[in-house]
């Protein structure tokens, strides 16, 4: 197996638990039937406390990043997501084109 396939089985074996870890922290954020101050108040509620992410480490989440995780879950419907495949930098550096060269 080329190194790249390996590399695409192995980020696609950890992308499903992170992906399910992220629903189940956002499913009662979901619920239709809040209103904006009870969601609100669950969103805090949930970004104090501490959270076993599927490799065991104990983490915490940001409000702001439950209610984007929230945003883009209802936004992709009911499509899987889990996180994005990172563009491998393969060694380079990038090039900004909009930076003046010396």
């Amino acid at each position: 197996m080329a190194s790249s396939e390996e590399e695409d089985r192995r980020r696609a074996e950890r992308a499903r638990p992170v992906g399910l870890f992220r629903y189940s922290l956002i499913q009662d954020l979901l619920d239709q039937d809040l209103t904006t101050r009870e969601r609100g108040r669950l969103a805090r509620e949930l970004a104090s406390r501490e959270h076993t992410d599927p490799f065991g480490q104990q983490i915490t989440v940001a409000r702001g990043t439950l209610d984007w995780w929230t945003r883009h879950y209802r936004a992709a419907g009911s499509q899987p997501w889990s996180p994005s495949r990172a563009r491998p930098s393969r060694g380079r550096r990038r090039r900004c084109w909009n930076w003046p060269r010396r």
